[in-house]
């Protein structure tokens, strides 16, 4: 008996693959390049790419950075506010929804200004959610 075994993936030529390794490293070596520049300015991003195909970003700031929290939520679609007992997220899309994005930041280095710039670029209803005690309130894009 003679078993053949099918499979859907082409054969992987060494060199190929070679190359579309070094294409991938010289993509990332972009991004590490941004993502260093970021940090000079206090805010430190991780970007993790799954074999699914998502991609999502974790944006931590720090508090002298804090005042950029706004601009950063802006750019967000589908977004969620959460606190937690150590900080504040908020968790959004960008790219179509096809990119995660998590900003963060330690609630003790946000101050009462930088919140009231927070909330305010969430555009969150706070009777509505507030007064059903929820934990998270979901937010639109600002126009």
């Amino acid at each position: 008996m003679t078993i053949i075994a099918v499979t859907a993936a082409a054969p992987v030529r060494p060199h190929a693959l070679a190359d579309r390794v070094q294409d991938a490293a010289a993509e990332a070596w972009n991004v590490f390049e941004e993502v260093q520049s970021l940090a000079r300015l206090g805010v430190d991003v991780e970007v993790a790419v799954s074999r699914r195909g998502r991609i999502t970003v974790s944006v931590t700031v720090a508090s002298e950075a804090a005042g950029l929290l706004p601009a950063l939520i802006q750019e967000l679609d589908n977004s969620v506010l959460t606190r937690t007992p150590t900080r504040y997220t908020v968790t959004g899309t960008i790219c179509q929804g096809d990119v995660r994005v998590q900003v963060s930041v330690p609630w003790t280095e946000v101050t009462v200004a930088d919140l009231e710039a927070l909330v305010a670029a969430v555009d969150i209803d706070l009777d509505d959610a507030f007064g059903a005690g929820v934990e998270s309130v979901k937010a639109g894009r600002t126009a």
